[in-house]
């Protein structure tokens, strides 16, 4: 990960002060003036895709020269159908399956357990540079609980995935820069 250090010396009334800041990227994102296009969908939860998309957005530093654009928004700059404005480009798609079943019973209880809820997210990602080799990753997560606790268990996967796209990619845009 690279890292900027910045040394400023601060003299506040009469006394000076060394100060270092360091500003890590998360994402390992270039130094120089980057256009990353982001698109993110999931056609059965779109609110989980924009809720990806922002949370993305916000692991990109303010401090670097990255601007990031939507894919949508880039293709209607260029009027092209190849959408080539970008010297990277990241489609996400977010897979989503749920469904209900008895839990386990009590114990010495004849009687079926409390209805549960599975979860099951794969997050497919395809990381395209300006030269248009392509890295593809995917990973599935899957949890359960209690129906009334779905939002929760929802954004605790999606965490996980994100956590997980976040790591795949920065050595991809580490190697590019060497």
């Amino acid at each position: 990960m690279k890292i900027l250090a910045i040394s400023l010396v601060l003299c506040l009334l009469s006394s000076c002060y060394a100060v270092r800041l360091e500003l890590d990227d998360p994402m390992g994102l270039p130094w120089d003036d980057t256009v990353l296009s982001l698109a993110v969908s999931s056609p059965q939860q779109p609110e989980l895709a924009q809720q990806l998309a922002s949370s993305l957005l916000q692991q990109l530093p303010r401090e670097r020269h990255v601007r990031t654009v939507s894919a949508a928004a880039l293709c209607q700059q260029a009027e092209q159908n190849d959408c080539s404005g970008a010297d990277w480009q990241l489609a996400v798609s977010l897979d989503y399956q749920s469904q209900t079943y008895a839990g386990p019973p009590a114990f010495f209880s004849p009687q079926p357990g409390p209805e549960r809820l599975r979860v099951q997210m794969t997050l497919k990602a395809s990381l395209s540079d300006a030269q248009g080799q392509a890295q593809h990753f995917s990973w599935t997560q899957a949890g359960d609980a209690l129906p009334e606790s779905r939002q929760k268990l929802e954004q605790q996967i999606l965490r996980i995935l994100q956590q997980r796209l976040i790591q795949a990619l920065q050595p991809h845009y580490r190697e590019a820069l060497s």
